[in-house]
């Protein structure tokens, strides 16, 4: 599945994905064919091998995506709470809040503002909306979309 030879106990190498096999694996192949891989033992953490192993035999794909919460370098603000946050631990519970709560935009942007925020970019899409959005909270903030 990757070109790799040796174990890698640890997410901490990135390795080409076999080009035969990046389309099914979307999720972990990166735009340049790359993708970060941690090889599992069996007798290192058998309940995680279980569940790749299993995964294999309802997918025939033996490779599953694991995604880990790391402390940010900078905070993070989050739309159910419109506070910054830099614990781990809390940033992945409001991930899971965020799905049913409302969205707290305008205090977000507040926020953000308060603590220093002069300017924010819109990746993606037409540019207006983001842009829009945060000319709405405060009009002479400036904004650039690329």
């Amino acid at each position: 599945w990757f070109d790799i030879k040796k174990d890698v106990p640890f997410m901490s190498e990135v390795y080409q994905v076999k080009e035969n096999k990046q389309k099914l694996l979307p999720g972990i192949t990166h735009i340049d064919g790359s993708g970060r891989v941690q090889t599992v033992k069996k007798e290192e953490n058998l309940k995680y091998y279980n569940l790749i192993r299993n995964f294999f035999e309802l997918t025939e794909v033996p490779v599953i995506l694991n995604t880990s919460f790391n402390s940010p370098i900078c905070p993070i603000y989050q739309n159910v709470t419109g506070l910054p946050e830099t614990n781990a631990d809390i940033i992945r519970i409001n991930l899971n809040n965020q799905l049913t709560a409302p969205v707290r935009w305008t205090q977000t942007m507040q926020n953000m503002i308060s603590d220093g925020v002069n300017s924010f970019t819109e990746v993606g899409g037409n540019g207006k909306v983001l842009q829009g959005l945060v000319k709405k909270v405060d009009r002479q903030m400036e904004t650039t979309a690329i």
